[in-house]
C-alpha cells in the first residue's frame, strides 16, 4: 500500500494507481468508512485539481496585479471613470479569490502528510504514553496493517494519527511509515 500511495502522489492522474489502491484496500483487514466532506469542500477540490492549481493561481495574481495597476492609473489621472472604477473592482473580485484558492491548494497538497501501517497489529492510544506502560495500558482500538492514516504531528517516538472515519489517537512512531 505504502508503495501505491506514493506513486500515486507523484503522478495522480494514472488510473493504473487507483486500481491497484483499490485492489490493495479489498484485502484490508480494517475497514473504515469515510467521512462524508462539506459540499464546498468537493466542488473546490474538483475546482483547484492538482493539474488546474498553477494556472488559475496565476490568473489570480494577473487580475490581482492588472486591477492594482488600474487603481493607480485612477489615482494618477485624478479621473473619476465608471468603466475603470467597474474594471479594477471586478478584476479585483475575481482575482483576490482565485489567488487565495491557489495558494491555499499549494500548501495544503504539499503539507498533506500521510502514513501506512507498516506492523500486522498496533494499538492507537487516547495519548502518548512511556514504553513501560504500554502492556499495562490497553489501546483504545486496534489497528492493522496497510491501513492509510492522516499523519498530523510527531512527540519524540510516539505520531498522533487521523483514521479514515475521523478518529484521532496516538501510536507508536516505529509503526507507521510516512507517504
Amino acid at each position: 500500500m505504502l508503495n501505491y500511495k506514493r506513486a500515486e502522489k507523484l503522478a495522480p492522474e494514472k488510473p493504473e494507481f487507483k486500481h491497484s489502491i483499490q485492489l490493495t484496500n479489498g484485502r484490508l483487514i480494517d475497514r473504515f468508512s469515510r467521512l462524508p466532506e462539506p459540499f464546498w469542500i468537493s466542488i473546490s477540490q474538483k475546482f483547484y485539481s492538482v493539474r488546474t492549481i498553477k494556472p488559475l493561481t496565476l490568473l489570480g495574481l494577473l487580475m490581482y496585479v492588472v486591477g492594482i495597476v488600474l487603481i493607480a492609473f485612477r489615482m494618477w489621472r485624478s479621473t473619476d471613470n465608471a468603466w475603470i472604477r467597474r474594471g479594477y473592482s471586478t478584476l479585483l473580485f475575481i482575482g483576490i479569490p482565485l489567488l487565495a484558492g491557489g495558494l491555499l491548494t499549494s500548501y495544503k497538497t504539499a503539507n498533506n502528510q500521510g502514513a501506512v501501517v507498516m506492523v500486522n497489529q498496533t494499538g492507537l492510544f487516547d495519548e502518548p504514553t512511556d514504553d513501560s506502560q504500554i502492556s499495562s495500558k490497553a489501546s483504545d482500538l486496534q489497528i492493522h496493517a496497510g491501513l492509510v492514516v492522516k499523519l498530523e504531528q510527531s512527540v519524540e517516538n510516539w505520531s498522533q494519527v487521523v483514521l479514515p472515519n475521523g478518529v484521532s489517537g496516538w501510536v507508536r512512531s516505529d509503526t507507521i511509515e510516512t507517504i
